[in-house]
Protein backbone atom coordinates (compact mmCIF):
# COMPACT_ATOMS: atom_id res chain seq x y z
CA UNK A 1 0.00 0.00 0.00
CA UNK A 2 1.18 3.65 -0.78
CA UNK A 3 1.26 4.89 2.35
CA UNK A 4 1.04 1.66 4.90
CA UNK A 5 4.88 -0.16 3.65
CA UNK A 6 6.40 3.69 2.76
CA UNK A 7 8.85 4.85 6.11
CA UNK A 8 10.89 7.46 4.71
CA UNK A 9 13.70 9.15 6.17
CA UNK A 10 13.05 12.55 6.26
CA UNK A 11 11.49 11.87 3.17
CA UNK A 12 14.96 11.35 1.16
CA UNK A 13 17.35 8.34 0.44
CA UNK A 14 19.31 10.67 -1.82
CA UNK A 15 21.54 11.20 0.52
CA UNK A 16 22.88 7.95 1.67
CA UNK A 17 26.28 7.25 1.51
CA UNK A 18 27.86 4.04 0.39
CA UNK A 19 31.90 3.20 1.17
CA UNK A 20 32.90 1.10 -1.42
CA UNK A 21 36.28 0.32 -2.12
CA UNK A 22 36.53 -1.01 -6.14
CA UNK A 23 38.79 0.38 -9.02
CA UNK A 24 36.48 0.27 -11.13
CA UNK A 25 35.37 4.27 -11.19
CA UNK A 26 32.34 5.76 -13.30
CA UNK A 27 33.00 9.12 -12.35
CA UNK A 28 35.73 11.84 -10.73
CA UNK A 29 34.70 14.77 -8.64
CA UNK A 30 37.42 17.38 -8.19
CA UNK A 31 39.49 14.61 -6.68
CA UNK A 32 36.68 12.24 -5.65
CA UNK A 33 36.33 9.22 -6.88
CA UNK A 34 32.42 7.38 -7.19
CA UNK A 35 32.93 3.91 -8.03
CA UNK A 36 30.85 1.34 -9.82
CA UNK A 37 30.05 -0.49 -6.36
CA UNK A 38 28.98 2.78 -5.00
CA UNK A 39 26.88 3.49 -7.89
CA UNK A 40 25.05 0.05 -7.88
CA UNK A 41 24.24 0.17 -4.21
CA UNK A 42 22.36 3.58 -4.91
CA UNK A 43 20.23 2.32 -7.54
CA UNK A 44 19.30 -0.40 -5.77
CA UNK A 45 18.23 1.96 -2.49
CA UNK A 46 16.87 4.32 -5.22
CA UNK A 47 14.85 2.29 -6.74
CA UNK A 48 13.57 0.52 -3.92
CA UNK A 49 12.33 4.11 -2.43
CA UNK A 50 10.52 4.29 -5.54
CA UNK A 51 9.26 0.91 -6.18
CA UNK A 52 10.79 -0.16 -9.24
CA UNK A 53 11.67 -3.68 -9.88
CA UNK A 54 15.11 -4.25 -11.14
CA UNK A 55 14.48 -8.07 -12.05
CA UNK A 56 11.57 -6.49 -14.31
CA UNK A 57 13.07 -7.00 -17.94
CA UNK A 58 11.46 -3.91 -18.87
CA UNK A 59 14.45 -2.29 -16.60
CA UNK A 60 16.71 -3.79 -19.06
CA UNK A 61 15.72 -1.10 -21.63
CA UNK A 62 16.55 1.77 -19.47
CA UNK A 63 18.75 0.41 -17.44
CA UNK A 64 21.65 2.87 -18.76
CA UNK A 65 19.71 6.15 -18.57
CA UNK A 66 18.70 5.52 -14.81
CA UNK A 67 22.39 5.14 -13.84
CA UNK A 68 23.23 7.88 -15.07
CA UNK A 69 20.52 9.90 -13.84
CA UNK A 70 21.13 8.21 -10.03
CA UNK A 71 24.90 9.07 -10.79
CA UNK A 72 24.45 12.75 -11.89
CA UNK A 73 22.08 12.74 -8.33
CA UNK A 74 25.32 11.47 -6.59
CA UNK A 75 28.03 14.40 -7.96
CA UNK A 76 25.46 17.04 -6.96
CA UNK A 77 25.24 15.53 -3.66
CA UNK A 78 29.07 15.07 -3.02
CA UNK A 79 28.87 18.60 -4.78
CA UNK A 80 26.54 19.99 -2.42
CA UNK A 81 28.02 17.98 1.04
CA UNK A 82 31.69 19.50 -0.17
CA UNK A 83 29.75 23.19 0.39
CA UNK A 84 28.35 22.66 3.63
CA UNK A 85 31.75 21.92 4.69
CA UNK A 86 33.35 24.47 3.38
CA UNK A 87 30.44 26.57 5.44
CA UNK A 88 30.67 24.59 8.13
CA UNK A 89 27.44 23.46 8.35
CA UNK A 90 27.04 19.99 10.69
CA UNK A 91 24.81 17.69 12.18
CA UNK A 92 24.27 18.05 15.50
CA UNK A 93 24.45 14.57 17.19
CA UNK A 94 21.56 15.26 19.19
CA UNK A 95 19.42 15.97 16.57
CA UNK A 96 20.28 13.29 14.73
CA UNK A 97 19.82 10.58 17.57
CA UNK A 98 16.06 12.29 17.70
CA UNK A 99 15.85 12.01 13.70
CA UNK A 100 16.68 8.03 14.10
CA UNK A 101 14.38 7.37 17.47
CA UNK A 102 11.67 8.66 15.75
CA UNK A 103 12.12 6.36 13.19
CA UNK A 104 12.86 3.32 15.37
CA UNK A 105 9.44 4.25 16.97
CA UNK A 106 7.80 3.66 13.94
CA UNK A 107 8.67 -0.42 14.83
CA UNK A 108 7.85 -2.98 17.31
CA UNK A 109 11.30 -4.21 18.14
CA UNK A 110 15.25 -3.06 16.82
CA UNK A 111 15.40 -5.94 15.14
CA UNK A 112 12.43 -5.38 12.90
CA UNK A 113 13.50 -2.35 12.38
CA UNK A 114 16.91 -3.17 11.43
CA UNK A 115 15.51 -5.99 8.59
CA UNK A 116 13.41 -3.37 7.23
CA UNK A 117 15.68 -1.50 6.00
CA UNK A 118 18.51 -4.50 4.95
CA UNK A 119 15.65 -5.99 3.47
CA UNK A 120 13.54 -3.05 1.20
CA UNK A 121 17.11 -1.00 0.71
CA UNK A 122 19.94 -2.98 1.44
CA UNK A 123 20.94 -0.66 3.99
CA UNK A 124 22.85 -1.50 7.59
CA UNK A 125 21.89 0.78 10.41
CA UNK A 126 25.14 2.46 9.86
CA UNK A 127 24.22 3.79 6.48
CA UNK A 128 21.16 4.75 8.05
CA UNK A 129 22.53 7.46 10.51
CA UNK A 130 24.20 8.58 7.99
CA UNK A 131 21.25 9.00 5.59
CA UNK A 132 19.75 11.08 8.36
CA UNK A 133 23.03 13.09 9.34
CA UNK A 134 23.71 13.82 5.52
CA UNK A 135 20.02 14.97 4.96
CA UNK A 136 19.95 17.21 8.08
CA UNK A 137 23.44 19.09 6.64
CA UNK A 138 21.03 19.41 3.26
CA UNK A 139 18.54 20.77 5.02
CA UNK A 140 20.65 23.02 6.90
CA UNK A 141 22.18 24.26 3.43
CA UNK A 142 19.18 24.54 1.61
CA UNK A 143 17.92 26.95 4.42
CA UNK A 144 21.38 28.57 4.01
CA UNK A 145 21.01 29.20 0.17
CA UNK A 146 17.40 30.36 0.01
CA UNK A 147 16.97 32.48 2.88
CA UNK A 148 16.61 35.39 1.20
CA UNK A 149 13.99 33.67 -1.36
CA UNK A 150 10.48 35.80 -1.43
CA UNK A 151 7.72 35.48 -3.29
CA UNK A 152 6.71 37.79 -6.66
CA UNK A 153 4.32 36.26 -7.67
CA UNK A 154 0.61 38.22 -6.86
CA UNK A 155 -1.37 35.43 -4.76
CA UNK A 156 -5.23 36.09 -6.04
CA UNK A 157 -3.53 36.33 -9.80
CA UNK A 158 -2.46 33.48 -9.64
CA UNK A 159 -5.39 31.77 -8.00
CA UNK A 160 -7.77 33.12 -10.80
CA UNK A 161 -5.36 31.71 -13.67
CA UNK A 162 -5.19 28.20 -12.06
CA UNK A 163 -8.91 27.58 -10.45
CA UNK A 164 -8.56 23.88 -11.51
CA UNK A 165 -6.16 23.17 -9.30
CA UNK A 166 -7.92 23.59 -6.47
CA UNK A 167 -11.18 21.23 -6.74
CA UNK A 168 -10.15 19.44 -3.96
CA UNK A 169 -11.36 15.72 -4.55
CA UNK A 170 -13.95 13.89 -1.52
CA UNK A 171 -11.42 13.04 1.31
CA UNK A 172 -12.18 10.71 3.86
CA UNK A 173 -10.86 10.55 7.28
CA UNK A 174 -10.02 6.81 8.58
CA UNK A 175 -8.08 4.09 10.73
CA UNK A 176 -7.37 0.68 10.59
CA UNK A 177 -5.38 -2.18 12.13
CA UNK A 178 -3.24 -4.49 10.08
CA UNK A 179 -2.85 -8.05 10.57
CA UNK A 180 -1.62 -11.30 8.90
CA UNK A 181 -4.39 -13.89 9.29
CA UNK A 182 -8.22 -13.44 8.15
CA UNK A 183 -8.89 -15.71 11.82
CA UNK A 184 -7.36 -12.58 14.19
CA UNK A 185 -8.57 -9.81 12.03
CA UNK A 186 -11.70 -11.61 12.62
CA UNK A 187 -11.38 -11.53 16.47
CA UNK A 188 -10.14 -8.03 16.66
CA UNK A 189 -13.00 -6.92 14.47
CA UNK A 190 -15.43 -8.35 17.35
CA UNK A 191 -13.58 -6.80 20.41
CA UNK A 192 -13.98 -3.29 18.60
CA UNK A 193 -17.58 -3.85 17.27
CA UNK A 194 -19.15 -6.02 20.14
CA UNK A 195 -16.74 -5.18 22.94
CA UNK A 196 -16.38 -1.80 22.28
CA UNK A 197 -12.51 -2.33 22.48
CA UNK A 198 -10.65 0.82 21.49
CA UNK A 199 -9.29 0.27 18.21
CA UNK A 200 -6.29 2.69 18.51
CA UNK A 201 -4.93 0.90 21.83
CA UNK A 202 -5.47 -2.14 19.41
CA UNK A 203 -3.68 -1.16 17.01
CA UNK A 204 -0.75 -0.12 18.88
CA UNK A 205 -0.96 -3.46 20.08
CA UNK A 206 -1.97 -5.74 17.45
CA UNK A 207 -1.19 -4.10 13.95
CA UNK A 208 1.91 -5.13 11.48
CA UNK A 209 2.13 -2.04 9.78
CA UNK A 210 5.22 -0.26 11.04
CA UNK A 211 3.90 2.83 11.86
CA UNK A 212 0.67 2.17 13.95
CA UNK A 213 3.20 2.26 17.55
CA UNK A 214 3.22 6.20 16.69
CA UNK A 215 0.13 6.68 14.98
CA UNK A 216 -2.22 4.53 16.12
CA UNK A 217 -3.98 3.17 13.31
CA UNK A 218 -4.55 6.48 12.17
CA UNK A 219 -4.02 7.27 8.62
CA UNK A 220 -5.42 11.13 8.64
CA UNK A 221 -7.63 12.69 5.16
CA UNK A 222 -6.96 11.09 1.78
CA UNK A 223 -8.29 11.33 -1.15
CA UNK A 224 -8.88 8.02 -3.47
CA UNK A 225 -5.69 6.79 -5.69
CA UNK A 226 -4.30 6.99 -1.99
CA UNK A 227 -4.74 3.36 -1.09
CA UNK A 228 -5.08 -0.13 -2.96
CA UNK A 229 -7.98 -0.58 -4.38
CA UNK A 230 -9.45 -3.17 -2.24
CA UNK A 231 -9.22 -0.70 0.52
CA UNK A 232 -10.42 2.20 -0.77
CA UNK A 233 -13.34 0.22 -2.81
CA UNK A 234 -14.55 -0.74 1.06
CA UNK A 235 -13.14 2.13 3.17
CA UNK A 236 -15.03 5.30 0.66
CA UNK A 237 -18.81 2.77 0.88
CA UNK A 238 -18.98 3.20 4.39
CA UNK A 239 -20.29 6.80 6.15
CA UNK A 240 -18.67 8.74 8.80
CA UNK A 241 -18.34 6.33 11.88
CA UNK A 242 -18.73 3.13 10.43
CA UNK A 243 -16.67 -0.30 10.85
CA UNK A 244 -16.81 -2.01 8.00
CA UNK A 245 -18.50 -5.66 8.61
CA UNK A 246 -15.84 -7.87 7.47
CA UNK A 247 -11.81 -7.68 7.35
CA UNK A 248 -10.63 -6.18 4.17
CA UNK A 249 -7.75 -8.58 2.24
CA UNK A 250 -5.29 -7.03 0.27
CA UNK A 251 -1.78 -7.58 -0.66
CA UNK A 252 -0.20 -6.12 3.21
CA UNK A 253 -2.60 -8.47 5.16
CA UNK A 254 -6.03 -7.97 6.64
CA UNK A 255 -7.67 -4.55 7.95
CA UNK A 256 -10.11 -3.49 10.02
CA UNK A 257 -11.38 -0.19 8.77
CA UNK A 258 -13.09 2.85 10.75
CA UNK A 259 -14.12 5.92 8.74
CA UNK A 260 -14.25 9.06 10.80
CA UNK A 261 -15.04 11.73 8.82
CA UNK A 262 -16.05 12.21 4.67
CA UNK A 263 -15.35 15.68 3.03
CA UNK A 264 -17.12 16.00 -0.24
CA UNK A 265 -15.46 17.37 -3.31
CA UNK A 266 -15.33 21.45 -3.73
CA UNK A 267 -13.95 23.94 -5.39
CA UNK A 268 -11.58 25.79 -2.71
CA UNK A 269 -12.13 29.96 -2.13
CA UNK A 270 -9.32 31.91 -1.97
CA UNK A 271 -8.92 32.58 1.38
CA UNK A 272 -9.34 28.02 1.48
CA UNK A 273 -6.44 27.93 -0.77
CA UNK A 274 -4.27 30.69 0.06
CA UNK A 275 -1.83 29.27 2.68
CA UNK A 276 -1.57 26.19 -0.19
CA UNK A 277 -0.44 28.59 -3.06
CA UNK A 278 1.91 30.21 -0.91
CA UNK A 279 3.70 27.18 0.05
CA UNK A 280 3.86 25.85 -3.41
CA UNK A 281 5.26 29.53 -4.80
CA UNK A 282 7.79 30.13 -2.23
CA UNK A 283 8.88 25.89 -2.55
CA UNK A 284 9.28 26.65 -6.29
CA UNK A 285 11.17 29.93 -5.78
CA UNK A 286 13.75 27.92 -3.43
CA UNK A 287 13.77 25.21 -5.32
CA UNK A 288 14.98 27.10 -8.56
CA UNK A 289 17.50 28.99 -6.21
CA UNK A 290 18.60 26.00 -5.31
CA UNK A 291 19.13 24.90 -9.16
CA UNK A 292 20.49 28.47 -9.62
CA UNK A 293 23.31 27.45 -7.19
CA UNK A 294 24.01 24.17 -7.82
CA UNK A 295 24.61 25.05 -11.27
CA UNK A 296 27.53 27.47 -10.83
CA UNK A 297 28.65 24.88 -8.37
CA UNK A 298 28.79 22.76 -11.52
CA UNK A 299 30.83 25.23 -13.49
CA UNK A 300 33.44 26.04 -11.02
CA UNK A 301 34.05 22.11 -10.60
CA UNK A 302 35.90 19.58 -12.13
CA UNK A 303 33.49 16.50 -13.19
CA UNK A 304 34.99 13.69 -15.22
CA UNK A 305 32.01 11.17 -16.32
CA UNK A 306 32.52 8.26 -17.52
CA UNK A 307 29.30 6.32 -17.46
CA UNK A 308 28.09 9.53 -19.68
CA UNK A 309 31.02 9.08 -21.81
CA UNK A 310 29.66 5.59 -22.32
CA UNK A 311 26.33 6.32 -22.53
CA UNK A 312 26.71 9.21 -24.97
CA UNK A 313 29.06 6.71 -27.47
CA UNK A 314 26.62 3.88 -27.37
CA UNK A 315 23.50 6.10 -28.50
CA UNK A 316 25.87 7.11 -31.27
CA UNK A 317 26.31 3.70 -32.19
CA UNK A 318 22.87 2.89 -31.99
CA UNK A 319 22.16 5.55 -34.12
CA UNK A 320 24.78 4.71 -37.05
CA UNK A 321 23.45 1.02 -37.08
CA UNK A 322 20.00 2.38 -37.85
CA UNK A 323 20.98 4.99 -40.71
CA UNK A 324 23.09 2.35 -42.27
CA UNK A 325 20.47 -0.30 -42.97
CA UNK A 326 20.01 -0.69 -46.71
CA UNK A 327 17.38 0.39 -48.55
CA UNK A 328 16.43 -0.53 -52.25
CA UNK A 329 16.33 2.70 -53.92
CA UNK A 330 15.07 1.46 -56.87
CA UNK A 331 11.43 0.40 -55.46
CA UNK A 332 8.38 2.82 -55.77
CA UNK A 333 7.09 3.92 -51.81
CA UNK A 334 4.27 1.74 -52.69
CA UNK A 335 6.41 -1.49 -53.70
CA UNK A 336 8.14 -0.53 -49.79
CA UNK A 337 5.43 -0.54 -48.50
CA UNK A 338 3.98 -3.59 -49.57
CA UNK A 339 7.09 -5.34 -48.91
CA UNK A 340 6.25 -4.27 -45.42
CA UNK A 341 2.81 -5.43 -44.76
CA UNK A 342 4.66 -8.97 -46.64
CA UNK A 343 6.94 -9.44 -43.94
CA UNK A 344 4.11 -9.46 -41.25
CA UNK A 345 2.49 -11.89 -42.84
CA UNK A 346 2.18 -15.49 -41.11
CA UNK A 347 4.55 -17.75 -42.92
CA UNK A 348 2.25 -20.14 -44.32
CA UNK A 349 1.24 -16.84 -46.33
CA UNK A 350 3.89 -16.30 -47.81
Amino acid sequence: MKRFASILLLGVLIFSLTGCQSKDYVAKVNDEVITRDELDNKVVQIAASEGLNLEDPQYASFKDYFDLQVLNQIIDEKLLMKQAEKKNIKADSKVVDEKLAQIKGQFASDKEYKEYYEKQFKMSEKEIKQVVTDSIIMEKLFAEITKDVKITTDLQTYYNENKEEFNQPEKIKAKHILVETEKEAKEILKQVTENKADMEKLAQEKSIDPSAKENKGNLGYFPRGSMVPEFEEVAFALNAGEIAKEPVKSQFGYHIIQVEDKVAAKQLSFEEAKGQIEDKLLTGAKNNKVMEYLTEVRKEAKIENKLEKEVNEKLEEEKKTQTNQPVDETKSDDTKADDKVKDKEPEEKK
